[in-house]
């Protein structure tokens, strides 16, 4: 109810009103082989190689000299998607968009703007009347 409360009414945060909303899970990404939802985190990941987030060769990030605007997405790629002018940890990114929606829709409360209690008032659809 106090979470609820804050989305409602806002929070005063040295002295000034800040927003609040839910988060919602995403789905998670492995920051060594890039790939959105493989069930694995870096630590466990079975790449040997990095992958870069922005033109998916086999180097990390911090050493990539690809400009901007030759970002090439390592996910949609394998989604047989237009991979290139993003990156694979761009949140704009079809293939995470896909994934995202497809982790929202396995999760009602995901549905609601509010944390659902017996309060009808909490029942507020994000997805519109």
């Amino acid at each position: 109810e106090v979470a609820n409360h804050a989305i409602r009414h806002r929070l005063f945060v040295d002295g000034r009103r800040v927003m609040v909303q839910k988060l919602l899970s995403e789905p998670i990404q492995c920051l060594k082989s890039q790939v959105i939802g493989a069930g694995h985190s870096a630590a466990t990941c079975p790449f040997v190689h990095d992958v870069c987030t922005r033109c998916r060769d086999m180097h990390r990030m911090i050493v990539c000299k690809v400009r901007d605007e030759e970002r090439a997405c390592s996910n949609c790629r394998a989604a047989k998607q237009p991979f290139c002018g993003h990156g694979a940890a761009d949140r704009a990114c079809p293939a995470f968009e896909n994934k995202l929606q497809f982790a929202l829709e396995r999760n009602p409360e995901a549905n609601y703007r509010f944390f659902p209690t017996d309060d009808p008032a909490t029942w507020e659809d994000v997805r519109g009347p």
